[in-house]
């Protein structure tokens, strides 16, 4: 039963659609938000709503478009979420990276961390994705035959230290400066990617991601990242409509032949990259600790390691409440964080951007 996590995510759409029929400013919108506020309350429909219209505005390249959306976002957030966070001047250099290409460093997260991180993660299960397409429960030995490992979303949640790094005020202030709307944290994930197997799957292909529409995700690698342990490898400024469309007026083949590359292309070859970008991108090679957030709109992979396996922590920041897992979030008490960590959860603008996770 989800009730509390269906409810939080439909609230938000079936308000945010109201809020449209009733701002002329954002009429031009209505044409693409075409449900009803009673339509979109109900969570089935919304959902299969907005992943087709998440994948129809990625797909159209019109900057006025995201433009608009963002700042309804904006606007629709500033009327219920209780206040926002405030980017502070120093930061506004990450900002400008961030926005241009795509990605940016963040300050390294402490090495006493990485080790309770690392600690906390060696007494937890990994899962692995069988032919049926689910995740199941493995031995440390039978991971080590599997591409990628992931440890479970409660596994995670338990370890008070993943959720002092999301909730950072800095980092949210980054974050929502970029995004343009107060986030909502959207996904918790840990994995374990392994060196030594025959051949890259899925994530280990260039792709971009549509988890809604405006996204980020914030990095900390659990281990060292060098060029021989599958590093992110990013195509800077991708995430940009301009970027894609030049390279769609220079594609050899044309217009159409590279938006059906682009669009219907899931996994994209290191060739096809570089023929449409003029490189195949960027490594973020790295310690264990080092960390940065990247726009996974666009394009981008986990390369495959060779020699050395990656252990990495994500956490996804949205515009929307895009549920990635059907599960409710778990009460504060429950959870015995440290009284600094729970305090900050409670703040209105943590609050707010956790609530998918954990409630008061």
């Amino acid at each position: 039963m989800v009730a509390i996590a269906t409810t939080l995510a439909s609230d938000w759409y079936r308000g945010f659609q109201e809020f449209l029929g009733n701002e002329p400013e954002f009429a031009p919108l209505r044409s693409v938000f075409r449900l009803t506020p009673e339509q979109m309350a109900d969570y089935d429909t919304s959902v299969e709503f907005n992943y087709n219209a998440i994948g129809v505005i990625h797909g159209v390249l019109n900057d006025e478009l995201n433009i608009m959306l963002s700042r309804a976002f904006r606007q629709y957030v500033d009327r219920i979420a209780p206040c926002e966070a405030r980017l502070e001047r120093d930061w506004r250099e990450k900002l400008q990276v961030l926005d241009q290409l795509g990605h940016c460093p963040m300050p390294p997260v402490a090495s006493s961390v990485i080790r309770r991180l690392n600690d906390h993660f060696e007494k937890k299960a990994l899962h692995v994705m069988q032919s049926d397409e689910i995740w199941h429960p493995v031995s440390n030995e039978e991971a080590l035959r599997h591409n990628v490992a992931r440890y479970e979303r409660a596994d995670i949640l338990a370890c008070p230290d993943v959720l002092e790094i999301a909730t950072r005020p800095e980092t949210i202030a980054l974050i929502q400066a970029h995004l343009g709307v107060l986030p909502t944290l959207i996904n918790l994930s840990c994995w374990r990617s392994h060196a030594g197997l025959p051949a890259p799957k899925r994530a280990q292909f260039f792709h971009f991601d549509l988890d809604d529409y405006r996204f980020c995700k914030l990095f900390v690698y659990l281990s060292d990242a060098g060029e021989g342990a599958g590093p992110h490898v990013y195509v800077e400024g991708s995430h940009r409509a301009a970027l894609v469309r030049n390279a769609r007026d220079h594609w050899p083949e044309g217009p159409k032949d590279f938006m059906d590359w682009y669009l219907k292309s899931v996994r994209k070859t290191d060739e096809d990259v570089e023929k449409a970008f003029g490189n195949a991108g960027v490594r973020l090679t790295g310690k264990a600790g080092d960390s940065f957030i990247t726009n996974t709109a666009g394009i981008h992979k986990g390369e495959m390691p060779v020699d050395q396996d990656r252990f990495l922590l994500q956490m996804e920041f949205a515009a929307t409440p895009m549920l990635t897992e059907l599960i409710d979030p778990v009460p504060l008490a429950d959870l015995g964080y440290p009284e600094g960590l729970a305090g900050r959860l409670n703040d209105p603008v943590t609050a707010y951007v956790a609530r998918l996770f954990v409630t008061a």
